[in-house]
């Protein structure tokens, strides 16, 4: 099927409820995205409720499954030592500008709780993240 297709019977059966771009993607590589015509496109969009990691890098999708074959998801009204080792990481990171942080709502708060860091984060140089 090509982008049009796709979107044509999406249109059919889904709501709109983002007002989707007409475009499908087919598979991702680091920071591009491929349509399923063979278009490449890079990815500067953070989906809802995520982080841009790229695409198919092989740490990321270890972690990824070393994740999901313990936990998916776990509202964030319960604790998890993820959770807490990052809370940790991040306010070591910021040195003595924070003490404590808050893993906001749930929905597309995180995208914008991750945005909130951007700026003190980007003076730092912290090998290896």
């Amino acid at each position: 099927m090509n982008n049009a297709e796709i979107v044509e019977l999406a249109h059919r059966s889904l709501a709109n409820t983002y007002g989707c771009i007409p475009l499908a993607f087919e598979r991702g590589d680091g920071a591009y995205l491929y349509d399923v015509e063979g278009n490449k496109y890079l990815d500067f969009f953070c989906g809802l409720a995520v982080t841009s990691l790229g695409h198919g890098h092989p740490r990321v999708i270890r972690a990824i499954k070393e994740q999901a074959e313990k936990l998916t998801h776990v509202s964030n009204v319960f604790h998890t030592e993820p959770m807490a080792r990052l809370g940790d990481r991040l306010c070591r990171l910021l040195e003595n500008r924070i003490r404590k942080l808050s893993y906001p709502e749930e929905r597309h708060g995180r995208s914008v709780g991750v945005a909130k860091f951007i700026k003190p984060i980007q003076s730092l140089k912290a090998p290896g993240l």
